[in-house]
């Protein structure tokens, strides 16, 4: 899937601003490759929310040991998932 985000992210910069942009521009063909899979991730917590709790959970813990780390806890995220 992310050859396929990859050539279709190409085609569309290429399309958009003319031949060659996409390869004078890697990061615009990376923000959007990146911007399909969030969208994926999205579509997959909208029709199984089961899948989608488990990825919120998955990264609300990632976020609560990120802010540890850092030494700042998320107790406002705690607040609003409860």
């Amino acid at each position: 899937m992310a050859h396929q985000d990859l050539d279709e992210a190409i085609l569309r910069i290429d399309g958009a601003f003319g031949a060659g942009y996409a390869k004078a521009h890697p990061e615009l063909v990376a923000a959007l490759v990146q911007a399909a899979a969030f969208d994926r991730v999205a579509q997959v917590i909208e029709e199984r929310p089961a899948s989608g709790d488990l990825v919120r959970e998955a990264i609300l813990t990632e976020l609560r040991e990120l802010s540890e780390a850092m030494g700042e806890p998320l107790n406002s995220l705690d607040d609003r998932n409860a």
